[in-house]
């Protein structure tokens, strides 16, 4: 290797006799035996490499750090026997080197063992001992462990139970267009209204249709923490022109309060009726033509009377008869119009054999005689048997 030349025999011994303590005070900082040397000596004795016992006047005082006692026999442990022979330096180098290595290793595994025998906690080993497990108790908790905030839930408090308010609404919501003298059905809806969280319960009230001159007792039932509950009620009759129908309707509670709605009916006026009257009657004859019919033929002519009446009357029945024999004979009939109806349609059918002097089918006539008279035009089919 060389190194030979560059230091003088007493000079790498001191050198080497420096790396040794220095590696023995690192060492008596942890408190490791002696021993840890020792076996390092017997390793290099094994090698051929003997002690520098005579050379034992040549070493430098130990540092201040290494105790006096252990000094000598440090020395004697570690210490090389000095040689000029290249040979022999070659290998107090290389036992050097190993002494090192050795060194380092020895260091390692110390280190290892002595973190590997400590409990988890920081304590005494356990040597196989079981640790019991400690429960924590209900209150301590991990340092920087977060604390959960459980959120109170909201108490609901009890309220009385009580109506508060009534709503009413009507349908139809107006009347206005309608004639007077028809029929009507009218629906009211009443609406009540209690505190949230109440613990239910019944309410007696009674409701009116005609502005409070009749009432009718009725109840409805809350359940628990319900706040509005609906009820509705009917008025019928025919529409009036002094607008007494429909009434005004309205709720008025008993229990578990006294509390009464506003009054509510539909807007507008029925339309003030015409006098019922009938304007004019039509009258069709179907087949309207007998002209190509073979005379002596059996037909059926059907007739059709179309009466007209005045419009916005309230209605009524229109007494009539009717004739298809030229007047020698008739039939009475009656036709009935719903308030501020304007048409309606009768039909009546004659048979008979078509002769041959055209006396059948004759004229057919309609003529009224209530509410007023109205004569319809006279109708026969046109045109002869052949």
């Amino acid at each position: 290797m060389g190194m030979h030349n560059d230091f003088t025999p007493e000079e790498l011994s001191r050198q080497n006799e420096q790396l040794m303590w220095d590696l023995h005070r690192l060492y008596d900082t942890h408190g490791e035996d002696i021993q840890s040397l020792a076996r390092i000596r017997t390793r290099l004795q094994k090698n051929n490499i003997k002690p520098l016992y005579e050379n034992q006047s040549a070493f430098t005082p130990a540092p201040p750090m290494v105790r006096g006692g252990e000094k000598e026999n440090t020395m004697k442990l570690i210490g090389f026997r000095s040689s000029s022979n290249g040979k022999v330096w070659q290998q107090r180098l290389g036992a050097l080197a190993a002494v090192v290595i050795a060194a380092i290793l020895v260091g390692s595994l110390l280190f290892v063992l002595s973190h590997s025998r400590q409990p988890a906690s920081g304590g005494q080993p356990n040597h196989g001992q079981t640790t019991p497990i400690v429960q924590p108790s209900p209150t301590s908790r991990p340092a920087n462990t977060p604390t959960a905030t459980n959120t109170p839930t909201p108490t609901k408090t009890p309220v009385t139970f009580q109506v508060t308010g009534i709503d009413m609404a009507v349908q139809p919501s107006s009347i206005a267009g309608l004639a007077c003298g028809s029929n009507l059905t009218v629906t009211y809806t009443a609406t009540f209204h209690v505190p949230a969280n109440s613990p239910g319960g019944t309410v007696d009230f009674t409701y009116t249709v005609d502005n409070g001159r009749g009432s009718t007792p009725a109840s409805i039932q809350f359940a628990p923490g319900q706040t509005t509950k609906t009820y509705t009620f009917t008025s019928s009759g025919a529409l009036s022109p002094d607008n007494t129908f429909p009434g005004n309707g309205g709720v008025m509670t008993t229990s578990p309060n006294s509390i009464t709605s506003k009054l509510i009916k539909p807007t507008g006026t029925c339309t003030q009726q015409t006098s019922f009257q009938v304007t004019g009657v039509d009258l069709v004859v179907s087949p309207s033509s007998i002209a190509g019919i073979a005379c002596n033929t059996q037909v059926t002519f059907t007739y059709t009377a179309t009466f007209h009446a005045a419009a916005g009357s309230g209605g009524g029945t229109v007494q009539f008869m009717w004739t298809a024999n030229n007047g020698r004979s008739s039939t009475n009939a009656s036709v009935t119009f719903a308030p501020g109806q304007t048409t309606k349609t009768y039909t009546f059918s004659v048979s008979g054999t078509l002769p041959p002097d055209h006396t059948f089918p004759g004229v057919a006539e309609v003529i009224t005689t209530s509410p007023n008279s109205v004569n319809s035009p006279q109708v026969k089919p046109s045109g002869q048997c052949q």
